[in-house]
């Protein structure tokens, strides 16, 4: 086991021999082993790229920031009373230029020309010094391509995270890359952090300011592809629909997601080879409803983009963003009227068996002969026994109100009908009917044995008569 250094041989030797003695104290400083433990503040900062192996250009990227006070002691004498590191402030460089003979350039940065972008999502386990246990606050401010971290509050007396001996801690947020410098499809992207070496930013126990920096190294790919949705129903109707992204390469090969009216979502495709990828978004048909696609890039780059009917289509893609704007168009809704007639005894042949009935809706109707405007459309016909009259009408703008009536321009006859409003939505269906009864009072009939009885009544009465009269 090493003996403590003993620092009454310093001062000795300083009184002794004067200026010599402040270069023999600076050189034991620099010395290795226990001498250069009784006067350091060997604080560490260690900064990594979480996930990957890969990191992807507009997606956030996780960096984590390990923080530690090594080891720490104070130097009253005996060299064995444990210390610890307060943090105060601390700063992480986005986009730095990268030097591979030079990896350790903390905190020079020079930018690399990339842009990389703050995106938040801040974490931590670090705990407060002057409130044990408490994890601190962090506040971070952006200036240009640098972001520090201060511990609040700042003032009037600044708190700091405080880590003894053999003791780390954590601070985690996000950065997204939207752009790179050069035409690379694959790069590195290279970035500093640390505290400086002043008490302003990190102070350790034993009175020494600490300063410690670290890089971190990730690959960036550009080779990813998004897919954004935009959804709208003609009637704004605020259901759900599903909708489906399909590739032939890529991953992942197919996704899914539900939306609704005004709902924007983006589908993501990384690792596939530029220029063979073909995708395809739909979806899921919506009863009622004819979809409209229409497809378009922003900075997406394809072989071939279009759309039908069915769907928007992606051919040979090579990177970057593109759209598929889903319109569902409500389909005509129909109101059919039908025609009864019923004739009670004879005489039937008497009436003319035709009503002129009439369809009102406050919707478009579609058909040929149909007129009118808002506030409401006509569709007219004469309809006899067992006919019939329908109405196409418009549902783009929402469910359409329908009803009908009839004319009559025969006495006698009694109408019936449950052809009230009603409201029906896009691709719906309605019907209703009209009932005219007549009814006729004819003559009574007899059976032969009736006829018999009423001609031997008949001729009783004649017979009576001519006696009278004789």
């Amino acid at each position: 086991m090493k003996r403590p250094f003993d620092t009454s041989l310093f001062t000795e030797y300083f009184n002794k021999y004067s200026k010599a003695g402040l270069f023999a104290i600076a050189l034991v400083a620099m010395l290795p082993g226990q001498v250069m433990a009784q006067a350091q503040c060997n604080a560490q900062m260690n900064a990594e790229a979480l996930g990957g192996p890969i990191q992807y250009i507009n997606e956030p990227i996780t960096i984590e920031l390990e923080m530690g006070a090594g080891v720490v002691t104070d130097i009253d004498g005996d060299g064995t009373t444990p210390g610890y590191l307060d943090i105060f402030s601390f700063t992480y460089d986005m986009d730095c230029e990268y030097d591979p003979d030079n990896p350790d350039t903390w905190p020079n940065c020079t930018p690399a020309g990339n842009t990389v972008e703050f995106a938040g999502n801040l974490w931590t386990d670090c705990t407060n010094a002057e409130i044990g246990g408490d994890v601190v606050t962090l506040s971070p401010q952006v200036t240009g391509q640098q972001v520090k971290f201060s511990i609040n509050p700042v003032t009037p007396d600044p708190d700091a995270i405080r880590n003894s001996s053999e003791q780390t801690c954590k601070v985690r947020f996000d950065v997204v890359v939207t752009a790179i410098e050069g035409v690379n499809l694959e790069r590195e992207i290279y970035e500093l952090t640390g505290f400086a070496g002043t008490g302003t930013d990190a102070l350790c126990s034993n009175g020494l300011p600490a300063g410690a920096g670290s890089s971190v190294l990730f690959d960036l790919s550009t080779v990813v592809t998004n897919f954004t949705v935009i959804k709208e129903f003609s009637d704004d109707n605020p259901g759900p629909v599903d909708v489906h992204l399909r590739c032939n390469t890529g991953l992942p090969l197919e996704q899914d997601f539900t939306i609704s009216k005004d709902t924007i979502v983006t589908f993501v495709v990384k690792s596939f080879e530029p220029g063979t990828m073909d995708c395809e978004v739909w979806e899921t048909p919506v009863p009622g409803y004819m979809g409209d696609y229409a497809a378009s890039a922003t900075s997406g780059i394809a072989g071939s983009i279009s759309d039908d009917s069915d769907g928007c289509y992606y051919d040979d893609i090579v990177n970057g963003g593109f759209i598929c704007e889903i319109t569902n168009n409500a389909d005509p809704a129909t109101f059919t009227v039908y025609k009864q007639w019923n004739i009670f005894n004879e005489g039937g042949d008497e009436v003319d068996e035709e009503a002129e009935v009439t369809i009102v809706c406050d919707s478009r109707i579609m058909n040929a002969g149909a007129w009118g405007g808002k506030p409401y459309w006509y569709l007219r016909d004469y309809l006899g026994d067992g006919d019939s009259l329908t109405a196409m009408v418009d549902t783009l703008d929402g469910p359409a109100n329908c009803w009908a009536n009839e004319s009559l321009d025969q006495s006698g006859v009694e109408s019936s009908d449950d052809c009230y409003s009603r409201s029906i939505p896009a691709g719906g269906s309605s019907e209703c009917t009209f009932v005219n009864t007549v009814f006729f009072e004819g003559i009574p009939t007899l059976s032969q044995y009736g006829l018999a009885l009423m001609a031997l009544l008949m001729l009783g009465m004649g017979m009576v008569g001519f006696r009278r009269f004789s």
